[in-house]
């Protein structure tokens, strides 16, 4: 029974674990890019009602655009 519990838990904390790292590597793809190309991260205004928003945050949109990991996590940045 325990052993039952104790691997349901596992997988819950690797999904977590694989999420987070996606996570990452897409942000750090991010920063690496604009890096790149010599672009500011930052914005007019970052707020997430701004229609124009930093080169980090419209990137990192872009992203979640075709990556449903970050869709995901987009989404739940918003209703937070």
């Amino acid at each position: 029974m325990h052993q039952e519990v104790d691997e349901g838990i596992q997988d819950i904390v690797d999904k977590e674990r694989k999420k987070w790292r996606a996570i990452i590597h897409i942000i750090i793809d991010v920063i690496l890019f604009l890096n790149k190309q010599h672009l500011s991260f930052r914005g007019h205004r970052e707020d997430f009602d701004s229609k124009k928003q930093s080169n980090f945050l419209e990137t990192f949109k872009l992203s979640a655009k075709y990556n449903p990991v970050m869709n995901n996590h987009h989404s739940d940045i918003q209703v937070s």
